[in-house]
């Protein structure tokens, strides 16, 4: 399903802070059609109401482990012990490839957490940067800006650990996005009650996870998810790498931006691609100076 213009125009205007009213102003379209076909694409799926959620705001360390397993053998698991997992994300790039976030500090994580032998680390570190990939309305070619949230979003209320608990499931359940449609706070209180058990959800969400958080909408379309490990010797040459795999059809949309470091500037993006652009021989893009990627499409998450 391809986007038109004038709405992916307004999908750009809605996420840069502009109402949904100034929005059918600006492009002269009356604010209930607007409406009408923006929930359409959601209820299809195609247009998701995603939640930014920003994880490196949390008291405990969430960390990102990239592991590579040396055979695809069963019930082979790279890292040692129990870690406290947020999610995990299987991909297959010539082996099989396990991304994890993991409550914990691994910015020095050693040999000693990964099998020996059978696995190896390919990238991991600590989460200290959550960027917000934002596209310019009205740009004659997709263009990418990624605004530190903190930017976007004050400070929050001191969290304490249900706070901290409620943040990461809904991490979990909009990476990949679980819930479709126009969802209301309602409907995300009763996912994370369903899924945690917790008590007093609303009051937590309210006071305290709500600063954590930030609306946007994110386009789809009949893409696949995938996380993008990538490098690159400034956020502009990333932000330039964005607008050119975005321009050659291979990246659809950005979900969010998790930073590790910044010398280089590494760390992991969540997106939606067209793997039928992404494996189709001659399609590609320019090539940008300072910047490397790999794109792990992701099979199952759990």
């Amino acid at each position: 399903m391809i986007l038109d213009d004038t709405l992916a125009e307004t999908i750009a205007l809605l996420n840069n802070g502009v109402s949904l009213a100034e929005a059918s102003r600006m492009l002269g379209i009356s604010r209930s059609q607007l409406s009408r076909r923006l929930n359409t694409l959601m209820k299809r799926g195609a247009v998701l109401k995603y939640l930014n959620v920003f994880i490196d705001r949390l008291h405990t360390p969430v960390s990102v482990v990239i592991s590579e397993a040396k055979q695809k053998a069963q019930g082979l698991r790279c890292l040692i012990g129990s870690p406290p997992t947020v999610i995990s994300y299987y991909s297959y790039a010539a082996r099989p490839v396990t991304i994890s976030y993991v409550r914990d500090d691994y910015s020095g994580v050693d040999a000693g957490s990964i099998v020996a032998g059978t696995c190896r680390a390919v990238f991991y570190g600590r989460i200290t940067q959550v960027l917000i990939p934002l596209q310019e309305a009205e740009a004659v070619k997709p263009r990418f800006r990624l605004i530190d949230s903190r930017e976007l979003v004050g400070s929050p209320a001191p969290l304490d650990e249900a706070d901290e608990i409620i943040a990461l499931e809904l991490f979990r359940v909009f990476n990949p996005c679980t819930i479709t449609g126009n969802w209301r706070l309602n409907d995300l209180v009763k996912i994370v009650e369903g899924s945690l058990g917790a008590r007093d959800t609303r009051h937590h969400m309210v006071r305290h996870v709500n600063a954590l958080t930030l609306r946007r909408y994110v386009y789809r379309g009949d893409g696949v998810y995938a996380v993008i490990l990538v490098a690159s010797d400034t956020l502009e040459t990333l932000a330039t790498l964005l607008s050119q795999l975005k321009e050659s059809g291979i990246l659809i949309d950005v979900e969010q931006v998790n930073m590790i470091g910044s010398n280089p500037f590494t760390g992991l993006i969540h997106a939606w691609i067209s793997p039928y652009k992404l494996y189709e021989p001659e399609n590609g893009h320019e090539f940008t100076d300072g910047a490397s990627y790999s794109i792990y499409p992701v099979i199952s998450a759990k």
